[in-house]
């Protein structure tokens, strides 16, 4: 990074271009490695909260109604997706603007899918 500022700094288009592609290829191989192990996986995460509405529904403490039928399960299933993906990235959900980005982590399939593009 010390090369990019610099380079920033002394208005040198091409040496950014040159730090901005190492940037990119560091970020590209980050996700590469991290989608080596499903529990870094922002998609297995994001798989495993839709599929533990499951669980839920089988629990002995919470009772749910005879009426929790599909249309309940899918909807809890949306639910469940959408409070994992802020979990992942804003943290709280998306436009509320106050702490977005403060849960930043590093998931495979976020880094090139969510991060590099911006």
């Amino acid at each position: 990074m010390h090369n990019l500022t610099d380079s920033y700094t002394a208005k040198d288009i091409s040496k950014i271009c040159a730090a901005g592609r190492q940037v990119v290829a560091l970020i590209t191989d980050a996700n590469t490695l991290l989608n080596t192990h499903r529990l870094f996986s922002f998609d297995n995460n994001v798989r495993d909260a839709r599929e533990s509405i499951d669980h839920i529904t089988r629990s002995r403490y919470i009772q749910f109604p005879p009426s929790a039928n599909r249309p309940f399960k899918a909807d809890h299933q949306q639910f469940l997706e959408s409070n994992a993906h802020d979990l992942m990235t804003w943290w709280e959900p998306e436009g509320a603007g106050e702490l977005a980005d403060y849960a930043s982590k590093q998931w495979g399939g976020l880094q090139t899918s969510y991060y590099l593009p911006r």
